[in-house]
């Protein structure tokens, strides 16, 4: 069987030296790959040292929180680890209970560690993007009068759009958002208070989009269309609307970026007639419970 610790200081030469060999998450962030004592100091408490029955080292998991769960930065198992074993061991303690997600590269080599380990499959996700945006034409789409957009309101729209989100976005795989979601959202680094627009039809909510900026880049996210109005242009509306207000607001943008799922034939369709690119691909796995 194998346990689990929090790091300490004294670990930092063990976490140095094996975080080359770590499956690292799809966003590990480049500069945590020189580590320094530094960033043990600062990230030990999110680091849990995996060891067997004589407290001999077998690895370690980097993890962060978020909203709806943990992300797993890097992990680092010793060949010698049973992977059954462990995935037993992480879902009956140091994960029992918890949403936990891994966001990879799309790399054959580590899918059959990861399903050992008890991750499925969640999603296959392709990153879509226009360069040199601030000159980018943007299509003209003529707005039928029964159609309006509507800035979000924090606060005021918070229900809303927590329903608005979790019938477009339901899936198995997938945590309803909250209310307190939204508002731990709001403090984020990320989040533009003039980002979140709904798209009615007559008075009718029928979608969402939201615009953040992460480190100076410019993403459309949550983007979509309940089920009853998809096919009938109300997307394309959306997206070029939300594409014009980030040209119009954010005088910074050079790239605006959005992910697409691999299998959303008709979405990747829409925004690659819209002047958006594929450039890269991830896969979302969630430990099962």
């Amino acid at each position: 069987m194998y346990s689990f610790k929090k790091s300490a200081i004294f670990d930092y030469k063990y976490i140095k030296f094996n975080l080359q060999k770590s499956i690292l998450s799809k966003y590990f962030d480049e500069k945590y790959c020189n580590f320094t004592f530094m960033h043990m100091y600062l990230y030990k408490d999110n680091i849990t040292i995996i060891q067997d029955d004589s407290e001999n080292y077998l690895g370690f998991i980097w993890t962060s929180r978020f909203n709806l769960g943990i992300n797993i930065e890097a992990l680092y198992m010793e060949e010698s680890v049973d992977l059954s074993t462990l995935q037993f061991c992480i879902t009956s303690s140091v994960f029992k209970n918890k949403n936990v997600f891994f966001c990879t590269e799309d790399n054959l080599s580590i899918f059959n560690k990861l399903e050992l380990l008890g991750f499925v499959e969640t999603k296959n996700i392709i990153d879509m993007k226009i360069d040199d945006f601030g000159n980018f034409h943007i299509p003209e789409i003529k707005i039928p009068k029964e159609v309006t957009i509507k800035p979000f309101k924090f606060r005021e729209d918070d229900a809303i759009r927590c329903t608005l989100q979790n019938d477009i976005f339901q899936d198995i795989n997938r945590i309803p958002l909250t209310i307190q979601d939204i508002i731990s959202e709001q403090k984020s680094i990320y989040y533009l208070s003039n980002g979140g627009f709904f798209i009615l039809f007559e008075d009718t909510y029928i979608g969402y989009g939201q615009i953040i900026n992460e480190n100076y880049d410019y993403s459309i996210v949550n983007l979509g269309i309940i089920d009853e109005f998809k096919g009938k242009g109300y997307g394309k509306i959306l997206t070029t609307y939300l594409m014009r207000h980030c040209q119009m607001n954010y005088d910074d943008i050079n790239t605006l970026k959005l992910k697409v799922d691999k299998n959303n034939s008709v979405a990747r369709k829409l925004y690659s007639s819209l002047g958006f690119e594929e450039f890269d691909s991830q896969i979302i796995w969630k430990l099962r419970n």
